[in-house]
């Protein structure tokens, strides 16, 4: 979970590197922010994803692995 809040705030710091850059060339101020709600968003994430891959390792636990070998 550490490598996507690692994730996270690389993004954040490219967007701000990016920004910078554009200000500089363009003179438009292009706001970076990270907020609240992006953080409950990734949360979010993290939650379904979890979910999602939980439901196969489930489903292959509750059968024989010579039986699984067996099916092609």
């Amino acid at each position: 979970m550490s490598l996507v809040f690692a994730g996270v705030g690389l993004g954040y710091a490219a967007a701000q590197a990016v920004a910078i850059v554009m200000t500089e060339k363009s003179g438009f101020v292009l706001p970076i922010t990270l907020g609240e709600d992006d953080l409950w968003f990734v949360l979010l994430l993290l939650a379904v994803a979890a979910v999602v891959l939980t439901l196969p390792a489930v489903l292959s636990y509750r059968q024989s692995p010579a039986a699984a070998l067996r099916v092609e």
